[in-house]
């Protein structure tokens, strides 16, 4: 009745598995980034609450003092701001209510937001190679080129005034060691004669 060949078990082939691996993340920065989408997506999809999620994921993941540092600023400043970041999030993400997005793109547009605003040391480049990287590595189809869009075009329209709405201080310390890699370069000498 089936137009399907009748295979017996000689007929089937062994495929060979593939696991597919990401490399280990390197930067203590980045290790931070991921951690916190981590917490914030529990957060956020769970209800949990924040300084449980923390303390749960740094039980099950050593992180150095400088990420774990870093990683809580940029929850706690997530948390403490996601209003404010979704305000001016919605405006370039106009497909669906921020409430319809993923839960990983949302907090990616959340997090890095928030790091463009409260890290003003850290270079814009930066900023959005890192959320579109979390976006291919934890987003579904799609989301790479939807947070890499989302983030040129909100993050290029006057970031200092964006800036100032999200985090009137902020948190960046300029400490050398935290910015080795996106040190800004030195102001020339005053003349003073």
């Amino acid at each position: 009745m089936t137009d399907l060949p009748d295979f017996g078990g000689d007929d089937v082939e062994i495929v060979a598995r593939e696991d597919i691996t990401h490399p280990p993340t390197e930067d203590e920065r980045s290790i931070a980034r991921h951690s916190a989408l981590q917490i914030l997506y529990e957060v956020d999809c769970a209800h949990h609450a924040v300084g449980t999620a923390i303390n749960s994921h740094l039980i099950e993941n050593k992180l150095s003092p400088k990420s774990t540092r870093f990683m809580q600023s940029l929850v706690t400043g997530v948390v403490n701001t996601s209003r404010t970041l979704d305000r001016h999030i919605q405006p370039f993400a106009t497909d669906f209510p921020l409430d319809q997005l993923s839960i990983v793109d949302r907090t990616i547009l959340r997090m890095a937001l928030y790091e463009f605003a409260a890290y003003p040391n850290t270079p814009l480049s930066v900023i959005i190679a890192e959320a579109t990287e979390m976006a291919n590595l934890f987003g579904a189809d799609g989301s790479t080129r939807f947070v890499n869009g989302v983030l040129a075009s909100l993050l290029g329209a006057a970031p200092a005034t964006l800036r100032a709405a999200i985090v009137p201080q902020p948190t960046d310390t300029g400490d050398e060691e935290d910015h080795a890699t996106e040190a800004q370069p030195p102001k020339p000498p005053t003349d003073r004669t």
